[in-house]
């Protein structure tokens, strides 16, 4: 049975007005000063700094494991064609989004670019359904689509493990 992984980095933005609330220089019940507000920003960059470079790293570390994998061509050409079979039929996904499938022996990786009037979050959510729903294997959706959601259009590089 295989596990399924799906990994999302959500930015938290805050603003200043919640963060004013927290904010004060005069020491908490404890004692100690509570930061003030430039210090919660910086700090709070800090972290987002760690993580963007952490999810980078693992997205190379999936990219490169994908890489490195032979190809089965029988198991390959007939998980490819199950997958864009699946994509198909489903009614909730943006059609014509899923723009390249390539497998090689466990693993696969899926392209899509959305480019609509559709709600790209929208597009983004029923790739997301489509894929926790109907596929057999674990996934990690590369980090890049978080960026592009404001935008009428996104790009989603999604690697599927399936541990065979």
């Amino acid at each position: 049975m295989c596990t399924r992984i799906v990994i999302f980095r959500a930015l938290a933005v805050a603003t200043a007005a919640s963060l004013i609330g927290c904010a004060r220089t005069e020491p908490s019940p404890g004692g100690e000063p509570t930061p003030d507000l430039a210090t919660l920003v910086e700090t709070r960059q800090s972290e987002d700094q760690a993580a963007r470079a952490e999810t980078a790293a693992f997205t190379a570390r999936m990219q490169q494991s994908f890489d490195n994998e032979s190809r089965d061509a029988g198991w390959a050409a007939e998980f490819e064609k199950e997958l864009a079979s699946s994509y198909a039929r489903d009614r909730t996904v943006p059609k014509g989004a899923l723009k390249q499938v390539e497998c090689r022996t466990s693993r696969c990786v899926l392209d899509f670019s959305v480019k609509s009037a559709r709600a790209p979050a929208e597009a983004h959510t029923a790739i997301l359904a489509w894929l926790s729903g109907s596929q057999p294997c674990g996934f990690y959706l590369e980090d890049t689509a978080l960026e592009t959601l404001q935008d009428s259009r996104f790009d989603q590089r999604v690697y599927v493990d399936c541990e065979r």
